[in-house]
Order: C-alpha cells, then sequence, then structure tokens
C-alpha cells in the first residue's frame, strides 16, 4: 500500500516539474522569439511591468519548483510523502515571492524617458549630415535637451544644401519634419 503511495506521490511530483519545465522554456522561447508577452494568453495586461504575485510567470515557477523539489525531498533526503509536500509547497510559495520582488524591483528602474518635441528644435543649429536637395528632404543632426536628434528636414528656400553644412531650424511641419536655412 505504501509503495504504490509512492508511485503515486512520485507521478505526482513528476507531473509538476515536467509540466512546470515545459511552459517555462515555452515561456522562455516566447519571450526570446518576442512573443512572450502575457497578451498572447488571453490577459490584457503587458508581460512584466504587471508581474503579480498569481500570474502566469509565478505559477510556472511555482509548478516547477513544487515538482522539482518534491522529488528531491522524496529521493534524496528521504523525507515521507507528507513533509515532502510540505517542504515543495513552501519551496514554490518562496520562488513565486521571490519572483514578485524581481519583477518590483525590476519594474521600478525602468524610466519613462522625456517625450521627445520637435519643436524644442525651432532656433537650434544642426549639422546636414545627408545633403537635402532642392526639392525633397535629407538628414540633419541636431542637439537640444541635452541629446542629440535626428530629423528629417527641407530647405527653407527651396535650394539645395550639401552634407556637413550648418544649419538653422525655423520651423517644423507635421510635426516631425524641420524647415532649415544655411547658415
Amino acid at each position: 500500500m505504501f509503495v504504490q503511495l509512492l508511485s503515486y506521490i512520485d507521478t505526482f511530483f513528476w507531473f509538476f516539474a515536467i509540466a512546470g519545465t515545459l511552459l517555462f522554456l515555452l515561456r522562455f522561447l516566447l519571450m526570446f522569439v518576442g512573443f512572450g508577452g502575457v497578451e498572447g494568453f488571453g490577459d490584457d495586461h503587458h508581460a512584466d511591468t504587471d508581474f503579480k504575485m498569481l500570474s502566469i510567470h509565478s505559477m510556472t515557477g511555482f509548478f516547477m519548483i513544487f515538482g522539482w523539489t518534491g522529488l528531491a525531498a522524496l529521493h534524496q533526503f528521504h523525507l515521507h510523502v507528507e513533509w515532502a509536500t510540505l517542504v515543495a509547497f513552501g519551496c514554490g510559495l518562496f520562488c513565486m515571492f521571490v519572483l514578485s520582488q524581481l519583477f518590483r524591483g525590476a519594474h521600478k528602474l525602468v524610466s519613462r524617458g522625456r517625450c521627445l518635441n520637435f519643436n524644442d528644435a525651432v532656433g537650434k543649429c544642426g549639422l546636414v549630415y545627408h545633403r537635402i536637395p532642392a526639392k525633397g528632404s535629407g538628414k540633419i543632426i541636431v542637439t537640444y535637451g541635452g541629446f542629440q536628434h535626428e530629423m528629417e528636414a527641407i530647405s527653407a528656400n527651396a535650394q539645395e544644401i550639401p552634407s556637413f553644412t550648418q544649419v538653422e531650424v525655423v520651423r517644423i511641419l507635421d510635426g516631425q519634419k524641420a524647415v532649415v536655412i544655411q547658415k
């Protein structure tokens, strides 16, 4: 009777270990190729930014740790079934807690950045790095807000402006295209 119960418990732990590991590997591979967001699994939240204690990530970690710890407790440490289950359950919960704290901490490291406003470039000097044809657009580099920005640019007076020429931004068209004059 005990051997048969041990066989069932063994199968029980193997199921969680293999299922959790396969789910973990599947999620890892999907995230690696760009399809691993939670939204792909029917949830409306973003993958790691809204990590909570009960999520697909934490449940996958729980199943994997629960199964492998249960097997180790039974076979390596020779614990009784009740103790092995308690240890596995505790380790699974601990894994969920640690993962939630790691993701919460990582979420605090995210910077939302500053909104890029192309109108801040008006009046600034820049450098043409891809010539601006008389009837067309080229590329300039303008420094404003402490950063260099690449912008598409057209000539204000419909004259060609060669590369490596200093220009001044006089206005912005369509919210992102600079109109420039040669300095």
